[in-house]
């Protein structure tokens, strides 16, 4: 697999995952702080993880305003934080409808 994991954090949690799937993928993990879309091309598949502060994933629009780009790649994203699980369902479908306005990609 020709994968490549990007992370954005602001407390480091989001880079711990962000490491633990790269080392169980054999790939490397990157931070998006310098990442253009460009240097992600080259990936078969990207995995995007960013902590989650008001239903917003943290840098995500690197990969939603660039997603025509990556349409032949296989996208996996991820979020760290808290929500409480009684309101799960509803967390889940706004950060759908905050994150990717167009729907998600299928």
């Amino acid at each position: 697999m020709n994968a490549i994991v990007i992370y954005k954090t602001k407390y480091g949690s989001t880079k711990d995952y962000a490491d633990w799937i790269a080392e169980e993928l054999g790939c490397d993990a990157v931070d998006a702080k310098n990442l253009k879309i460009d240097d992600i091309l080259g990936y078969d598949t990207v995995i995007y993880g960013g902590g989650l502060y008001a239903e917003v994933i943290n840098g995500v629009s690197l990969i939603t305003r660039n997603i025509d780009r990556l349409k032949d790649k296989k996208i996996v994203i991820y979020t760290t934080g808290i929500t409480p699980p009684d309101v799960r369902e509803y967390y889940d479908d706004e950060v759908i409808k905050k994150n990717f306005k167009n729907g998600v990609p299928e």
